[in-house]
This record gives C-alpha cells, sequence and structure tokens, in this order.
C-alpha cells in the first residue's frame, strides 16, 4: 500500500515537471516568434547567408559565405532596422557586408564569431545605442572597414583581437570610445581614424606592435587625450 502510494506521488511529479518543461519552452517560443527572414548573400549566392529577426529583437545570421554588400536604400533590412536591438553572427559567416546594420537606431549589443575575417564599410555607422560590441576568443578578424563604427557614441569601449591588422580611415570616427588598445599586429591606422571622439582618453600600443604608419587626423580633435607613447616601429606620421 505505501509502495503504491510513492509511485503515486513520484508519478504525479514527473508529471508536473513535464507540464512546467512543456509551459516553459512554449513561454520562449511564444515570446519569441520569427518575425521575418532575409537574404543576406551577394547576388546569385544570396541565400547562402540569412537573417532572421525575432520579436524580442534579436537578430540571427547564419549560413556560410560571405553576406554581400548594399546601400542605405534597397537593403533587404531596411523597413525593420528600427526593430532590431541585439545582433548574433554565428559561426560560418566570413564578414559583415557594407551598410548592413546602418543607422539600426535602437541596437544595443553584438556578438561576433570566430569566423568574421572582415567588418566591411559603414556596418555599424549611426548606431547611436550600440555599446557593446563582444568577438569570439578565437577571432580571425583582420580588417576594420572605414566608418563601420563611426557615430556609434555609446560605444565607449571595444576589445580588438589580435588577429587584426588594418584600421581603415575614419573607423571609430565621433564614436564615445574612452579608451582603445591598437594590437601588435596593426600596421597602419588610417585617416581620421579616431577623429572626434570627444570622450577618448588614453591609447595604447600592444607590445611588439608592428604598426609602421598613423594616417593624417588620427586624433583629430580628441580633446581628452593627452598623450600617446608612439611605438619605435613607427616610420611614418602623415600631417595634422
Amino acid at each position: 500500500m505505501i509502495r503504491m502510494k510513492r509511485k503515486k506521488v513520484i508519478s504525479i511529479f514527473i508529471a508536473f515537471m513535464l507540464l512546467l518543461l512543456f509551459v516553459s519552452v512554449k513561454t520562449v517560443f511564444a515570446g519569441a516568434s520569427i518575425e521575418g527572414t532575409y537574404n543576406l548573400g551577394p547576388t546569385g549566392s544570396e541565400t547562402a547567408v540569412t537573417g532572421t529577426l525575432y520579436s524580442d529583437g534579436s537578430f540571427v545570421v547564419e549560413g556560410n559565405g560571405v553576406m554581400g554588400d548594399f546601400l542605405y536604400y534597397g537593403h533587404p533590412m531596411q523597413k525593420v532596422r528600427s526593430q532590431i536591438i541585439s545582433v548574433v553572427i554565428t559561426s560560418g559567416v566570413l564578414n559583415i557586408g557594407n551598410y548592413m546594420f546602418y543607422q539600426c537606431e535602437n541596437l544595443e549589443s553584438v556578438t561576433i564569431s570566430n569566423t568574421v575575417r572582415n567588418i566591411n564599410d559603414y556596418a555599424f555607422q549611426s548606431c547611436s545605442k550600440l555599446s557593446s560590441v563582444t568577438f569570439d576568443s578565437h577571432s580571425t578578424l583582420l580588417n576594420i572597414g572605414t566608418h563601420s563604427f563611426s557615430r556609434c557614441s555609446a560605444l565607449q569601449g571595444i576589445t580588438i583581437p589580435d588577429s587584426v591588422n588594418s584600421f581603415a580611415g575614419n573607423s571609430f570616427y565621433y564614436s564615445g570610445l574612452n579608451s582603445i588598445t591598437i594590437p601588435s599586429m596593426v600596421k597602419n591606422l588610417g585617416s581620421a581614424t579616431f577623429s572626434y571622439c570627444n570622450s577618448l582618453a588614453t591609447v595604447s600600443f600592444t607590445s611588439g606592435s608592428e604598426i609602421t604608419s598613423i594616417g593624417q587626423w588620427v586624433f583629430g580633435n580628441c580633446t581628452y587625450l593627452t598623450s600617446i607613447n608612439i611605438p619605435e616601429s613607427v616610420t611614418v606620421i602623415d600631417s595634422n
């Protein structure tokens, strides 16, 4: 009799836990339904990379290969830019295309996988609420394109992967950076890379820096910046 009661209690408990699991899973899907799917691959391979927008504002990019390069007008996500709050670039995607998340005014965070090698021009320009950019610890990123993070006024800090070897001109123009560390493999800083970063106070070069040239106006109008230790490897500093 006692054994039967014990079995009955266990059965009720298991049934209750299964019900909780079902409800919680259902809640997750109900709270993050798919709002739309967008082809982001280049011409001829549009479906190689796709992006999915969920109702909670998350945007997940998946696929194998490169994203296409777009213009602001005629962009596949042009009408939903304001709905995107977070972006996750998954493994297999090799780049972030031109203007891909340009002027996503409510974008707050970006997570970038280890396979992304290039952040192309204007990729995150004018994302005024973007405050967090996280790279995979095994990042293979090489290049940061022109104006890719310019006018990201909430971006106070970013840890650049050690693999990066190039900053294009204006890449962080008018951003909110407080400090920046330049990885040792960077060979040059393009013109106006950090110009008008009005809160930038600290610039560091990683030990063993291989940088050889610093473009014109790289730190122009960085009013809080008082000193920089230029590595001995630098042979060219352009005017202004």
